[in-house]
């Protein structure tokens, strides 16, 4: 079950809204991804647990990438020893190099999507699942494994990323693999056309490192680079 990259999201769609052109693009250079969504996202306005689970596996089998939806309850996730044992064992099942989850912490309002408490509670139980995954002595049915590093994407409105990855060219592949999730597009862009919302974060995104498109996120500690990359643009 080994993988390279291992994305864990709270509700099918999350990961992929928010860094499916990442993943895309991983996954194009060769690299095994998985994503692992901890609820069936079932208590949301739109769909339900059935058509929700089937969309995430089309959209597995669009992209090509492996993953699962845990037991964890639709608003119900919270951060708790027990609760970090079972991401624990997700960690050690796919032992991946990096990991992609939730920011841990948004200050903004019930109207602000990315400040889902489901959200924010997974971004903490993967942080200390992290640390827990590999000591040796807390014993589980799998080994213990060291992440290398941990990304965070989904990021408030007021933290901006220090990582930023162009997507350009995998942007109208994510729209396709997007349109698998109708449940949770179709309804929306009867008011607004969804997808022009997810570009325009991206846009954003990308206006920071001179690209049309990109995927930022949030890394918490310094990442070893070539003094090459000083002179890049």
């Amino acid at each position: 079950m080994k993988v390279d990259v291992l994305a864990f999201g709270a509700h099918p769609d999350d990961v992929e809204i928010g860094i499916g052109a990442t993943l895309i693009k991983l996954i194009d250079s060769g690299k095994k991804v998985a994503i692992v969504h901890l609820t069936k996202g079932d208590k949301g306005t739109y769909g339900n647990a059935e058509i929700r689970e089937k969309e995430f596996k089309n959209f597995l089998k669009f992209t090509k990438a492996s993953g699962e939806i845990l037991d964890f309850r639709d608003c119900e996730i919270e951060d708790n020893y027990e609760n970090r044992l079972k991401i624990v064992d997700v960690i050690r099942k796919y032992k991946p190099e990096i990991v992609f989850a939730p920011y841990h912490n948004n200050r903004f309002s019930h109207k602000d999507g990315t400040a889902h408490p489901d959200h924010i509670a997974t971004g903490n139980l993967v942080r200390f699942a992290l640390r827990y995954a590999k000591f040796k002595n807390i014993k589980r049915k799998e080994k213990e494994h060291l992440v290398k590093r941990l990304f965070y994407y989904m990021l408030p409105r007021d933290k901006l990323p220090n990582i930023i990855i162009d997507v350009t060219n995998y942007i109208n592949k994510l729209e396709k693999a997007l349109k698998i999730y109708e449940s949770q597009i179709k309804p929306l862009d009867k008011t607004k056309n969804l997808f022009t919302v997810i570009k325009s974060f991206k846009t954003l995104h990308g206006s920071l490192i001179g690209c049309k498109f990109g995927e930022g996120f949030l890394s918490e500690e310094p990442l070893k680079v070539d003094e090459k990359i000083l002179f890049e643009i």
